[in-house]
């Protein structure tokens, strides 16, 4: 079934309908998890009638309501472990639309955390940001743009990264391997040449799946879901409150306590929020 639902993701265009800039987004709505009320009842639908039916009702919607029913559709597909940037990125449409503007950056995040290349994604993203800041005035410093090096190790998807470092590595060995047999003239030359620009970009790859490992194990982010968060001193709510964040701010991860995580900031805030106050990607 997930062979079928990646070609429906591949074939199936996202929602014709634009985005509204920040003049003329729908009012917010409470920033819960989706619990609008859906006829059909979706654990009994295939992945790909959910992904169809989630675009179909996001191309059809007239209310705030219609948008979370959508968003329904798509979180039962990623809650079901599917993990595609075209998923995301619906429902990161899906939530803009319907208010909730920290799951649509989340979701817009980690769809170009798959795929960076994701022009629309990239494009909605900057423009929930836009919208969010017109609605909060956080005194704290997010998380920005990610340095050169972080952009250069996530340019590629990982899958895709990992083809051309095999792919590379197993063209040099034919070739090292083929110089056995090649004992003078011309075409000798010709494959050492080869051996050796083949050999700095199989390297290269190397150095660029090494840079990406420990990004992806050293470095963990998260959004902001919710309008409004208070971070606190201590894992517990009866614990003070150290200072409050807003929708769409990306903080880093640290440890974690039970139904609690630890998050900071560039400036060196820090403290405890509850797990489901932020998406991590």
């Amino acid at each position: 079934m997930s062979h079928v639902l990646f070609a429906i993701l591949m074939a199936t265009t996202a929602p014709a309908k634009p985005l509204p800039t920040a003049g003329n987004v729908p009012a917010p709505v409470a920033p819960v998890g989706i619990a609008a009320p859906v006829a059909l009842d979706v654990r009994q639908m295939s992945d790909a009638d959910l992904f169809r039916k989630g675009v179909t009702t996001y191309s059809q919607a007239k209310s705030i309501g219609d948008y979370q029913r959508a968003a329904l559709f798509f979180t039962t597909l990623a809650e079901r472990g599917i993990k595609h940037e075209e998923l995301y990125y619906n429902l990161g449409n899906s939530y803009y639309m319907a208010g909730q503007f920290g799951y649509a950056v989340f979701n817009f995040e980690r769809a170009l955390k798959l795929y960076p290349g994701h022009t629309n994604a990239r494009y909605n993203l900057n423009l929930a940001r836009k919208v969010i800041q017109t609605r909060f005035k956080d005194s704290v410093v997010s998380f920005g743009e990610d340095p050169l090096w972080i952009k250069i190790v996530t340019w590629l998807h990982l899958n895709t990264l990992l083809i051309f470092f095999f792919a590379f590595w197993v063209l040099l060995f034919s070739l090292l391997m083929s110089l056995l047999f090649l004992r003078r003239g011309l075409i000798r030359i010709a494959a050492v040449t080869s051996a050796v620009i083949i050999g700095v970009i199989a390297g290269s790859f190397g150095l660029i799946l090494s840079g990406r490992t420990y990004y992806d194990n050293a470095f963990q982010y998260g959004i902001v879901l919710n309008d409004e968060i208070k971070v606190r001193v201590a894992p517990q709510t009866a614990a003070n409150t150290s200072f409050t964040l807003h929708a769409g701010l990306r903080v880093r991860l640290g440890s974690e306590e039970s139904a609690w995580i630890k998050i900071s900031l560039p400036n060196g805030m820090e403290g405890w929020v509850e797990k489901v106050q932020v998406g991590r990607f």
